[in-house]
């Protein structure tokens, strides 16, 4: 109704908690939840009434900052303003922040200020959400960490410009793992694909060792 009575605005902008898009889609994992099959939220019919309008959508939810484009047009899940989070920055999207919103003659101009600093609209993009959702370990089968198994990991580089790629395990004190290589690194041309290999054993007598972590570090 309001989209009705105000036809002929310079700009209409969006705002509700939850980012209906991703349920609509079904694709809500990636966002740090995962909800299931798409289901019907209505916004479909809300999208198809902004059809020839400048818009921006704001929403949250999640905590976590991403930056959408749909039709043309900018979508946003904001971070937490003291929310609950991992806080583990910029490059996870986690971090508190407020959103200020200028409205130029282009648009709205969009800058995120943080406790630390400001940045701009593309600290985390879903191109971003999208690389990191794909870093996943294989899980073998029958898995037996006394014997060894082997882990593989799959890294595409989806950005335009070439990616250096670093992982390093680290081991915690007290626990007799083998990693092998301890560590790689590698430079991905545009598109390029790799698939990474860590065979892992246990050598300890521990029944419930503290597992290592591996460290990736990525940058252009």
């Amino acid at each position: 109704n309001v989209l009705q009575k105000h036809p002929d605005v310079r700009w209409t902008f969006v705002l509700m908690h939850q980012p209906l898009w991703l349920y609509e889609e079904g694709n809500v994992e990636s966002a740090r939840k995962s909800i299931g099959e798409g289901r019907a939220t209505g916004f479909g019919m809300i999208e198809k009434s902004l059809e020839g309008r400048e818009y921006t959508v704001f929403a949250g939810h999640f905590h976590q900052y991403v930056k959408f484009i749909r039709h043309q047009q900018k979508y946003f899940i904001l971070g937490t303003t003291g929310g609950s989070s991992q806080l583990r920055g910029p490059a996870f999207g986690e971090f508190d922040h407020a959103v200020w919103v200028t409205m130029a003659k282009e648009g709205p101009v969009i800058a995120n200020l943080m406790m630390d600093g400001i940045r701009d609209e593309n600290v985390h993009t879903e191109k971003h959400l999208t690389f990191k959702a794909g870093l996943k370990f294989s899980e073998p089968e029958g898995a037996n960490l006394i014997t060894g198994v082997s882990y593989t990991l799959p890294i595409e580089n989806i950005y335009s410009h070439k990616m250096s790629v670093a992982l390093a395990w680290e081991i915690p004190a007290g626990f007799k793992w083998t990693i092998q290589p301890p560590e790689i690194s590698d430079i991905l041309e545009p598109g390029q694909s790799r698939t990474f290999e860590f065979n892992v054993q246990y050598v300890g007598k521990e029944p419930y060792p503290v597992l290592p972590a591996c460290r990736a570090q990525f940058a252009a």
